[in-house]
């Protein structure tokens, strides 16, 4: 027998035991038995190290009375769980994604997208409840079980968090599930236990079908929250499954189940509602960005779009790419400290590096080589501070192109400079304001009266939850974007 063969054969007779012992964890919310290769207190370690990831890729919303209000309502469903032995922590990010999600060990995030979107306190506690769920069914434990278990058993690899080895694979995994949800498995089992979890804390369970109804009539459920797709089938399946379950929940009881839509609006006032200004706007080939307080001028004829808080600029042909990135939102981090962590996060080594200096702004460039699966690339990266925040400017195209888009990339790079006061003016961004229904009312005169467009009735019923034509009881709350 060959010495690494040997090696091995001792390693898993020592692994035996634990890992027969990790095997048999009772689920918490199935009571059956689990093959999960790590501890609760390992799994509250990864949700520590992510925490830190997540905050720093979407940013905390600065509204403490908000924070204070969802931690409260989160704090109530998670208080009748399946896992009140572990602290769950609530917060709003600031994303104009629709989205929610969790991390392992009671990390649970909402973005103030999907806060928008809500209409009542009992859809809030619906969907803080599908992410409990997720925590108590241990959902991202199996996952990372299932994805490093087969690597564990066969190096004999510890598990010891957060200084694991598999860290950057967790890592992916995590962000994976927050882009993409867990599965229809584990997706529909968080659906009907944030059900339980509301209806246990008083709330109406028909309200969590409720919600994703209005995001299914919405185009901006097109696919963010959890695999929800509003042109996919499973959808209408998740929706009659869900008024199945909150019809059986409610018919267990007398009691009057709470809604609270006008108590959980009325905490919306000033909500910054779609594209935030940290996110910036493009205009032509002009990219400006009010709270930070910069602009961008981008190759003419190229297409620009911003998606989840970052721009992407691509040519006509599809092959030179121009990308920024917001890549550290707290203060202390010089140009070249962003351009180490960056490296960190990419793995990527630099072969050249320069200091940069245009329009009163200081920042590092740097060049890499990566690959992909098609071509060879190359990247030209300008690492700058601003406002406190970290920026990553990444121009990149086929090793063999690269030559012939450096012009492009540095007209890019070298025309960034300061927004003046004038320019910071006309870049506000829109905000929830609260309107109190009076007698008389109906969409049509709301959106005429309020926001100067009858149009607009319709999106604005499609916001609040209702039909166009629905009866407005007086004294309601309704949201209203403004700027």
């Amino acid at each position: 027998m060959k010495k690494k063969n040997i090696n091995l054969f001792f390693y898993l007779i020592i692994l035996m035991p634990s890992l027969i012992f990790l095997q048999c964890v009772t689920n918490p919310v199935t009571k059956e038995k689990d093959f999960i290769l790590i501890s609760e207190a390992q799994e509250i370690s990864m949700g520590v190290s992510a925490d830190k990831e997540v905050l720093d890729t979407y940013g905390l919303y600065s509204d403490q009375k908000l924070q204070n209000y969802i931690d409260e309502i989160g704090q109530k469903v998670a208080g009748v769980s399946d896992r009140k032995n572990i602290k769950f922590f609530f917060t709003v990010v600031d994303s104009t994604e629709i989205n929610a999600f969790a991390l392992p060990g009671g990390y649970i995030y909402i973005t103030r997208g999907i806060l928008a979107l809500l209409n009542s306190e009992a859809e809030l506690a619906g969907v803080l409840g599908h992410e409990i769920g997720h925590v108590c069914a241990r959902h991202s434990a199996k996952q990372i079980s299932q994805a490093i278990g087969y690597q564990v058993l066969m190096t004999g690899a510890s598990i010891a968090l957060p200084q694991l080895s598999q860290w950057g694979q967790i890592s992916d995994i995590i962000f994976g599930t927050i882009e993409n949800g867990f599965g229809r498995q584990y997706e529909l089992q968080s659906d009907e236990l944030g059900q339980n979890y509301e209806f246990r804390a008083g709330y109406d369970p028909l309200q969590a079908a409720s919600f994703l109804t209005t995001l299914k009539k919405t185009e901006k459920g097109t696919g963010v929250f959890h695999g929800l797709f509003a042109t996919h089938p499973e959808t209408e399946n998740r929706i009659k499954q869900a008024i199945i379950h909150g019809n059986k929940l409610k018919s267990t009881t007398t009691a009057q189940l709470q809604i609270l839509d006008d108590k959980y609006i009325s905490m919306l006032q000033g909500l910054v509602y779609g594209r935030g200004e940290k996110e910036g706007i493009v205009s032509g080939n002009s990219y400006k960005n009010r709270a930070y307080r910069f602009a961008i001028s981008l190759p003419a004829g190229w297409d620009n779009t911003i998606k989840n808080g970052k721009l992407f600029s691509k040519d006509p042909e599809n092959i030179l790419n121009i990308e920024l990135e917001q890549i550290n939102r707290r203060e202390g981090l010089t140009s070249v400290q962003l351009a180490e962590k960056w490296e960190g996060k990419t793995h990527l080594k630099r072969f050249q590096n320069e200091p940069y200096s245009k329009n009163g702004l200081d920042g590092y460039i740097c060049y890499y080589d990566a690959k992909s699966e098609k071509t060879p690339l190359r990247l030209k990266v300008l690492f700058f501070v601003k406002n406190g925040s970290g920026f990553a400017l990444i121009c990149y195209s086929p090793a063999k192109d690269f030559r012939f888009a450096l012009d492009d990339f540095n007209k890019t790079i070298y025309s960034l400079r300061n927004l003046s006061d004038n320019e910071t003016e006309g870049l506000k961004a829109k905000h929830l304001n609260i309107y109190t229904v009076k007698e008389g009312d109906n969409f049509n005169k709301i959106a005429e009266k309020e926001l100067g467009d009858g149009k607009k009735a319709e999106e604005l019923a499609t916001l609040n939850g209702l039909e166009v034509n629905s009866q407005l009881r007086v004294g309601k709350k309704l949201k209203l974007p403004s700027y």
